[in-house]
């Protein structure tokens, strides 16, 4: 999966997720004028982050359903003991999904990207902004 890119970062402490910022998140503050310097991300994160157990759902179908079902664009995907390993994307999905692949089904471990930024509640959205341009993290 070399190449896929995310468009969210997860904020996490001690190795607990606790929340996901995201693009959207960026452009919804940029729209209402704010101060990224003074905007913790704690502060304007998404708190409710919907997670795929690795073990309990082997193919992506499962992760489809999720997008779905929560109208989300972002899947981190955790072991038994809830530690993060990746996360899916419908990018990264369509990526996998290659004409002759079609008719296979594919795992989530085949289709997450195990490479996830992630960082603590007290960033500044401004150090976010830096980071997610300084590491291509978009939703191409």
């Amino acid at each position: 999966m070399s190449g896929t890119s995310s468009s969210c970062v997860l904020v996490m402490e001690k190795q607990q997720l606790l929340g996901i910022f995201t693009e959207r998140d960026l452009v919804r503050l940029t729209s209402e004028g704010r101060n990224f310097e003074d905007v913790k991300v704690g502060e304007v994160m998404s708190r409710q982050v919907i997670t795929l157990p690795l073990a309990k759902f082997q193919d992506i179908f499962a992760a489809v359903f999720l997008f779905r079902r929560y109208r989300i664009r972002h899947l981190p995907i955790v072991d038994e003991q809830g530690q993060l390993v990746g996360i899916v994307s419908p990018e990264s999905i369509r990526q996998m999904l290659q004409p002759a692949n079609l008719l296979k089904l594919r795992r989530v471990a085949e289709v997450m990207t195990p490479d996830v930024v992630s960082l603590p509640l007290t960033t500044s959205v401004l150090d976010v902004a830096r980071l997610m341009t300084q590491q291509q993290i978009s939703g191409t």
